[in-house]
């Protein structure tokens, strides 16, 4: 991973780059992330997942992962401003959030992505 943030861990990288990476950002489990001015590119799974934690950026660019470009799963949060033309080529889309359901016999709330350019 390039950034982690665990279970109610956080994480502030501006202006950084990752590149190249399994899955270029991972907010997990109450971990929360902020990245503004930042570019994600060309991971071998997602750019950026919020797996039940928290993702905010400004200006990202995101590009060229093998899978989505922004993902929530798991009641995950995706806050985006100023990203929508910088994210582009991600070959299973650019924008993925979970809806609600049950998973091992727990029922759990939807996945949210907030996006304004």
């Amino acid at each position: 991973m390039g950034i982690y943030a665990l279970s109610g861990g956080a994480i502030e990288a501006q202006g950084s780059t990752i590149t190249g990476m399994g899955t270029g950002i991972n907010s997990h489990d109450g971990g929360w992330i902020e990245r503004n001015g930042c570019s994600i590119t060309r991971s071998s799974g997602d750019n950026v997942i919020a797996d039940g934690g928290v993702f905010l950026a400004s200006g990202a660019k995101n590009t060229g992962a093998s899978a989505y470009g922004y993902h929530a799963i798991h009641q995950g949060t995706i806050r985006l401003y100023g990203a929508v033309s910088n994210t582009n080529g991600n070959a299973a889309g650019d924008f993925s959030a979970e809806g609600a359901g049950t998973q091992n016999g727990v029922a759990f709330s939807a996945s949210s992505i907030f996006v304004r350019n």
